[in-house]
């Protein structure tokens, strides 16, 4: 394998919707409406020096579960919410 001579290639530059992180935490859910409270309150409760993201997918719930999580976002703006259709 050849070597790369010279400067590796800088960090992609944030944007202003998105902030560079150093630890993304991906919880897959699928109508966890009951235990949301207790699983966000435990993440956000984590103590961390750097920048963390909480992405939850959501795998298609037919409960509150996108809503909670939704309420959670607005007041944290580390949470992210993907849907996950499969």
């Amino acid at each position: 394998m050849p070597r790369r001579i010279g400067r590796p290639d800088p960090p992609p530059a944030a944007s202003p919707d998105t902030e560079l992180v150093d630890i993304s935490v991906l919880v897959p859910v699928r109508n966890e409406g009951p235990h949301l409270a207790g699983t966000v309150a435990s993440m956000q409760a984590q103590q961390f020096s750097g920048r963390i993201e909480f992405i939850f997918a959501d795998g298609r719930s037919s409960d509150d579960t996108r809503a909670i999580l939704e309420g959670f976002a607005v007041r944290d703006r580390r949470i992210r919410i993907l849907d996950n259709p499969q």
